[in-house]
């Protein structure tokens, strides 16, 4: 690798990290911090998309990239800051008892009322 390729290499990662908001999450990624398994984290953070959706809470979209399915493709993402994460956690009324523990799990980090 030569000097002026890594120069250029180096330029685009500190472009990149400095247009990274270190604090807008995908909702699953903001379960996942809370302590959820990544399995219900998925499903409690899709059951969050839907509310905060209806909430008129839309997110930054974004991309980021597949490890597994597809390798290496983009994905469409949304990320959300932790007051919108709240708000969809407030609003969300879970029906199965896995997901009213991940509701109390995810209210008691939060600091709120479940």
């Amino acid at each position: 690798m030569n000097a002026s390729y890594r120069k250029a290499r180096r330029i685009i990662a500190e472009r990149r990290a400095a247009a990274k908001n270190p604090h807008l999450h995908t909702m699953s990624s903001h379960c996942r911090a809370a302590g959820l398994d990544p399995v219900d984290a998925g499903g409690v953070g899709g059951a969050l998309r839907s509310k905060a959706k209806s909430l008129g809470l839309n997110g930054r979209p974004g991309w980021t990239f597949t490890a597994t399915h597809a390798p290496g493709l983009p994905v469409r993402v949304y990320r959300y800051t932790a007051a919108e994460f709240a708000a969809a956690v407030t609003a969300y009324r879970p029906i199965a008892p896995k997901n009213k523990a991940a509701k109390q799990t995810l209210a008691a980090r939060l600091g709120l009322a479940a």
